[in-house]
C-alpha cells in the first residue's frame, strides 16, 4: 500500500503597506465628547464631536489630528444662550472642497427650536450660518444632504400637533440655506428619519424608522420622493411585531442599487418581554425598493460567569470600494458587557472576506463604540468613535473620543498586528486501490473562521494566491 503526504500551507500574504501609517489613539480632552463624524484631509483628520462648553452648555467641536494621530487643535462652536446639536453619525460632509453641517439650535431661555445650517472652509472656520424654521414647535434634525443643484435636504423628527404624534420631517432649503418647505411623513405610531441619499435620476431617498404600535414593533422605513417632496414609493423592512431599530447607513452602489445597514431582531430573552438581541444587517434593494438580498452578521459572546451567551451587533457606517467590495463598521459586544468596535470587509454579495475587532489602549478598556469612518488616500481607513468608560484605564472624564487608523487590511498596530496564518498538514494513510504513483488525487479542504485572502502554497512549488 502506497502512502502519500500532501502538505498545503495557507498563509495570508500582507500587502505592501510600508507607506500606510497606522495608529489607535484616545484623543484626550478635559471635557466629554461623543464622536459624530470623521473627515480625512491631506494633512490629517478632523473629528466632529458633541460636547459642552465652559458653561456646561451643549455644543459641538472640531478636533484636528495629524497623520500620525497627534492632536493639533480644537475649535468649539457654542453660545451662552443656545444649545447646538450636531445631528447623528456621519452628518459632517464635504461639498465643493468645503464642509457643511445642519443640526439643531435650542434657545435655553424660551425653549424655541430651530435648524442651523453651517458651511465651513478647509480650516473649519464658519463661512456662513443660517437659522431656519425657528419656533416653539418640537423638532430635531438628525441628518443632512446637499444635492447636485446645491440645495439642502434635511431629515429627523417633528411633533405634529394636529395628530398628537411624532412624524418624520423632510425639509428643503435653497443653495443659500433659505427655508423652502417641509413635509411631515409617516402614518403609524411615530416615525423619524436618519439618512438621506440622492439617486442618479435626482430623486431623494430618506431612510429611518416607523413604529407600528409601540417601541417593540419598529421597522426600517424608506421613502423615495422627487425634489418637491412628493412621495413616489415608501417601503418597510424587518420582522413584524419586533423592534428592528432604524436605518443607520444608506449608500448608492456602483450598479445603481441601494445598500442599507443597521440591526436585525434575532431574538428576545426569556418569555419574549426581556432584552432584545440583534444581528448586524445589510439589505440591498433596487431603485424601486424591491429587496434583492439580506445578509446577517452575528457574534456570540459569553457571560463572564459562564452561565450563558448573548449577541448584539449593529452596522453603523458603510462604504463601497472601487472593486465593488463593501467595508462596514460595527459596534458590538466582545464579552458581556464590554463593547468593542469591529470592521468587516465583504464581497459585492455581502460574503465576509475579513473581520477585525478593536479596543483602545488595552483589552481592559470597555464600552466603546464606532461612529463613522472613511477610506484614506493610502488605501487604508480612518475610523472614529468614542468610549464611555475610560476611567478604568486612567482617563478623566471617562468619555473620550477614539480614533483608529488602519492599513488596507484593517491592521491598526495595537489590536491587529499580525495577519492570521493557518498551517495544515494533510496526511492520507489509505490511497484508494488502483491509484498509481503518478496519478492525480483530488483533495477537498473546507476552511471557515479565518480571515481572507488566502494563499495556497503546495510542497511541489505551486502557489495560488488571492483566494477568498
Amino acid at each position: 500500500m502506497k502512502h502519500f503526504k500532501i502538505t498545503i500551507l495557507f498563509i495570508i500574504i500582507s500587502q505592501l503597506v510600508s507607506a500606510q501609517i497606522v495608529f489607535n489613539r484616545i484623543i484626550e480632552d478635559t471635557v466629554m465628547h461623543i464622536t459624530n463624524s470623521v473627515i480625512a484631509t491631506d494633512t490629517g483628520y478632523v473629528l466632529l464631536t458633541g460636547t459642552n462648553n465652559e458653561e456646561l452648555i451643549r455644543c459641538y467641536a472640531f478636533t484636528f489630528v495629524d497623520l500620525n494621530g497627534n492632536k493639533v487643535w480644537k475649535k468649539t462652536y457654542s453660545d451662552s444662550q443656545y444649545q447646538f446639536w450636531e445631528g447623528w453619525n456621519g452628518n459632517l460632509k464635504n461639498f465643493n472642497n468645503n464642509y457643511y453641517l445642519a443640526g439643531g439650535i435650542v434657545n435655553i431661555n424660551s425653549g424655541d427650536i430651530g435648524i442651523n445650517i453651517n458651511n465651513f472652509n478647509n480650516s473649519f472656520d464658519v463661512i456662513d450660518q443660517n437659522t431656519i424654521f425657528y419656533n416653539s414647535q418640537e423638532k430635531r434634525v438628525f441628518y443632512s444632504l446637499r444635492s447636485i443643484d446645491s440645495a439642502y435636504y434635511l431629515t429627523g423628527q417633528i411633533y405634529n400637533t394636529l395628530e398628537d404624534k411624532y412624524r418624520l420631517i423632510f425639509l428643503k432649503a435653497d443653495r443659500n440655506s433659505n427655508y423652502l418647505w417641509h413635509k411631515t411623513l409617516g402614518n403609524n405610531a411615530y416615525e423619524y428619519g436618519s439618512c438621506l441619499i440622492e439617486t442618479e435620476d435626482k430623486k431623494i431617498i430618506t431612510a429611518g424608522a416607523s413604529c407600528f404600535e409601540n417601541s417593540s414593533n419598529t421597522r426600517w422605513y424608506l421613502i423615495n420622493t422627487d425634489t418637491a417632496g412628493n412621495i413616489i414609493w415608501e417601503r418597510y423592512y424587518g420582522r413584524e411585531n419586533l423592534d428592528n431599530s432604524y436605518v443607520k447607513a444608506l449608500i448608492k452602489t456602483q450598479d445603481s442599487s441601494i445598500l442599507l445597514s443597521g440591526s436585525y431582531t434575532a431574538a428576545k430573552y426569556g418569555s419574549g418581554e426581556e432584552e432584545i438581541v440583534w444581528d448586524g444587517c445589510l439589505r440591498r434593494i433596487s431603485q424601486n425598493g424591491e429587496l434583492l438580498w439580506e445578509k446577517l452578521y452575528r457574534n456570540y459572546y459569553c457571560y463572564p460567569d459562564g452561565t450563558g451567551i448573548t449577541l448584539k451587533s449593529s452596522i453603523t457606517s458603510l462604504h463601497e470600494l472601487q472593486n465593488n467590495d463593501f467595508i462596514f463598521i460595527v459596534s458590538s459586544y466582545w464579552y458581556y458587557s464590554i463593547h468593542r468596535g469591529f470592521m468587516t470587509k465583504t464581497d459585492s454579495e455581502g460574503n465576509i472576506k475579513w473581520h477585525r475587532y478593536y479596543y483602545a489602549v488595552s483589552d481592559a478598556s470597555r464600552w466603546q463604540y464606532f461612529s463613522s469612518f472613511q477610506p484614506t488616500c493610502d488605501k487604508g481607513f480612518i475610523i472614529a468613535g468614542y468610549g464611555n468608560d475610560y476611567s478604568n484605564i486612567g482617563y478623566d472624564p471617562p468619555q473620550q473620543a477614539w480614533l483608529v487608523k488602519t492599513d488596507s487590511l484593517g491592521m491598526d498596530g495595537l489590536c491587529n498586528i499580525e495577519h492570521d496564518e493557518l498551517n495544515i498538514d494533510i496526511e492520507i494513510p489509505e490511497i484508494p486501490d488502483g491509484i498509481c504513483m503518478n496519478d492525480t488525487l483530488d483533495v477537498y479542504i473546507y476552511i471557515s473562521g479565518k480571515s481572507a485572502p488566502y494563499t495556497i502554497e503546495f510542497s511541489t512549488g505551486q502557489i495560488i494566491d488571492s483566494i477568498y
